[in-house]
């Protein structure tokens, strides 16, 4: 029996669009109207000359690409990145230990655990030697009477980042892709939720549970495995 998981996962992939050809055209509109100048005589030559400024600087200036997002299904046979930009599921921990446990993510108001909305692989290399590796985490209450009245109880967001030399990931060097690089070491999560294992199994002592709630859960899946993992002493 395949184990799924309870949520589903979407991917989230970027897209680069140029937009600064619209900014100059709208910006270059707004000057030509110039209704932010008194009409007078007095100030027609210094009108003139800001405008000409102002044109120049916007015509002059590099363009500019922002990213945006859309939410798609993964292809047949296609799986997440090490890296991964995705939206609902389990989460894929970039530091794959010292993760959020449940009571850490639970709701201010309903106190139910929140799943993940979102995350985000965001790397800030240039700017930051110690955030080269950086994602951040949405989780979001799933009861509407939270988000929409109590907002700032139903939600959290999280932040992990690495440097380029940490002994979770080793780069890959026969591929050229940003998400070449391959994981040291595999996050020990809950396989229902994701979140922290404080609980392992008995059997085998190598799958870890949130709680005894989702290690009887996925017991059905567990089961046929277990003995598998006790004989061999793999971990996962």
């Amino acid at each position: 029996m395949e184990r799924t998981e309870k949520l589903l996962s979407m991917a989230l992939r970027t897209r680069e669009i140029i937009v600064w050809q619209i900014v100059q055209e709208r910006a270059l509109d707004l000057i030509s109207c110039a209704s932010w100048v008194a009409p007078t005589r007095k100030n027609n030559k210094a009108t003139s000359n800001i405008r000409e400024n102002l044109c120049t600087k916007i015509l002059m200036a590099e363009p500019q690409c922002i990213q945006l997002g859309f939410v798609e299904p993964l292809e047949e046979g296609e799986s997440f990145l090490t890296f991964p930009h995705k939206v609902g599921g389990l989460p894929v921990w970039l530091v794959p230990k010292n993760f959020p446990s449940p009571e850490q993510l639970r709701c201010g108001r309903c106190d139910v655990v929140m799943p993940l909305l979102l995350q985000i692989y965001a790397p800030l290399s240039g700017a930051n030697v110690n955030a080269f590796h950086r994602t951040i985490y949405i989780f979001s209450c799933m009861n509407g009477y939270c988000v929409r009245h109590h907002p700032r109880k139903s939600y959290k967001v999280l932040r992990a980042q690495l440097p380029k030399v940490n002994p979770y990931y080793q780069p890959n060097s026969d591929s050229e892709s940003d998400d070449a690089w391959i994981p040291l070491l595999h996050a020990r999560s809950c396989p229902v939720c994701g979140l922290c294992g404080q609980f392992q199994c008995a059997g085998c002592h190598t799958m870890r549970y949130c709680s005894k709630e989702h290690q009887r859960e996925d017991w059905a899946f567990h089961k046929s495995e277990c003995t598998e993992f006790k004989e061999l002493g793999e971990c996962v």
